[in-house]
C-alpha cells in the first residue's frame, strides 16, 4: 500500500476502495458503488487527496470527504478497516488472499518510499494553523468520533474521544 495507495477490489459481491496515505499513516475504506478511485497527486494538509474516476470528485483521504467537484461535502461510506502487519493478519487469517507484489513494477514493495519520513519529525509539506495543535503534527492519534445533525463549517460537530500513541 505504501506504493500504489489505493486498491479498488470487491469483496463477498460488494465493491469496497482500500486507500492509505504513507505520509500520514491513515487507512479508509469504504463501498465504492460502481465507480473507482485513483491517487490524484494532490496533497491537502499533507495527506493523501483521492479521485473518483467517475466524476473527478476530489476527496480528502482521512477524512472521506469530497473537497472539490460534484461530491464537495459528502462523504463516502466507510466500513471498518485494521491496521496491522502482514504476519499478525495471516496468523489470525490464514485463508486471506494477499495482494501479489508482482506488479509489473521494479520496486522494493518491502521499503517505505519515502525514507525516514514516517519515523522523523520533519515534514516535508507543510500543514496549516501548525501553532494551534497541541501535538506534533506527525503525533499518531486515534480519533473515535461520533457525529451529530450539526453541519459547523471547517469544522467536525459531534461528541469525540482521541487516544494518543507512543
Amino acid at each position: 500500500m505504501n506504493w500504489h495507495e489505493i486498491v479498488n477490489d470487491t469483496v463477498r459481491g460488494v465493491n469496497v476502495t482500500v486507500s492509505y496515505c504513507p505520509l500520514c499513516d491513515t487507512i479508509v475504506a469504504f463501498e465504492r458503488g460502481s465507480t473507482t478511485y485513483g491517487v490524484s497527486g494532490k496533497l491537502y494538509q499533507s495527506c493523501l487527496v483521492m479521485y473518483d474516476r467517475a466524476n473527478d470528485t476530489l476527496y480528502s483521504q482521512p477524512w472521506s470527504l469530497g473537497i472539490i467537484g460534484q461530491n464537495v461535502n459528502r462523504s463516502l461510506d466507510r466500513i471498518p478497516a485494521v491496521k496491522t502487519t502482514l504476519k499478525a493478519w495471516l496468523a489470525a487469517h490464514p485463508n486471506s488472499k494477499v495482494m501479489s507484489t508482482d506488479t509489473g513494477y521494479k520496486r522494493n514493495y518491502f521499503n517505505y518510499p519515502y525514507g525516514s519520513y514516517y519515523t522523523n519529525k520533519r515534514l516535508i509539506f507543510p500543514v496549516i494553523n501548525q501553532e494551534q495543535l497541541s501535538q506534533h503534527p506527525k503525533s499518531i492519534i486515534t480519533y473515535v468520533w461520533e457525529p451529530d445533525r450539526e453541519t459547523p463549517q471547517n469544522y467536525f460537530s459531534g461528541s469525540s474521544v482521541q487516544f494518543l500513541h507512543p
